[in-house]
């Protein structure tokens, strides 16, 4: 029941969608605009399974 769980979101609607490209260029966008230094935390029932994670993280750790 956590607020930030998309898997309860899967469960109660019958729905569930994964980030799309759209979101994570988004999500980068952002990290390029926000004062460094900052902490990410990726969660959401199990995030390695996602077919761009690794793709992510190497986003990420590229800025900054």
């Amino acid at each position: 029941r956590c607020f930030y769980c998309s898997q309860s979101k899967k469960f109660v609607t019958g729905s569930f969608e994964e980030a799309n490209d759209d979101t994570i260029n988004g999500f980068l966008n952002c990290l390029e605009k926000i004062e460094k230094p900052y902490e990410i935390t990726i969660s959401g029932g199990e995030p390695l399974v996602h077919k761009k994670f690794f793709y992510l993280i190497e986003e990420i750790i590229k800025r900054g």
